[in-house]
């Protein structure tokens, strides 16, 4: 059981969820069938199609945070601030840590004045853009909205790891990988 059916158990999800999580994960199943998701090249595209499809806000926090730990070696390894706010988000999402660790760890990536030029400063970005998008989804869970406000944020975590890797398939199979896991559980 998922955490979102851990929550509809609770009365905390309505019917109406339901139905749309099973959708979702019909239509999911479907098309990862289809060549278009197989060969697709473009990891924005792919991400913006599960957002345009219901996927579970959550899970687009994880392809982030996913992405962004991919481009983690364009990062000066003696900067563990990166790490630890992907880290403080996938506990978020495991639902181990408040989401206000996750605004407090993200709060120590330099951003402001920020002008992105090298892979190591496009890094920096899908992971500040990959905690940003757990704050805005736990602010649409504090204001009962089940419906969350469009996922720029993960879309733009993914656009920078793309960016920073400049290897765009590596990123597409990243999130089949992880979008093949998900229509299975």
């Amino acid at each position: 059981m998922n955490q979102n059916e851990e929550r509809y158990n609770q009365g905390e999800l309505s019917n109406d969820w339901l139905k749309r999580e099973a959708d979702f994960r019909k239509k999911l199943a479907e098309y990862i069938k289809e060549i278009s998701w197989q060969e697709c090249e473009d990891p924005v595209e792919m991400i913006q199609w599960l957002e345009k499809n219901g996927a579970d806000p959550k899970i687009l926090v994880k392809i982030a945070c996913v992405c962004a730990r991919y481009v983690l070696v364009y990062i000066p390894s003696d900067d563990p601030k990166p790490r630890i706010v992907i880290e403080t988000t996938e506990k978020w999402i495991g639902g181990k840590v408040e989401a206000y660790k996750v605004s407090e760890a993200a709060r120590t990536i330099p951003t402001k004045n920020f002008k992105p030029h090298t892979p190591s400063d496009h890094a920096y970005l899908a992971v500040y853009y990959a905690a940003a998008e757990a704050v805005n989804l736990k602010r649409s869970y504090d204001r009962n909205i089940e419906t969350v406000d469009p996922p720029h944020w993960a879309v733009w975590a993914v656009s920078a790891a793309s960016y920073a890797s400049a290897e765009p398939q590596k990123i597409c199979d990243l999130i089949r990988t992880i979008m093949e896991q998900y229509s299975y559980t």
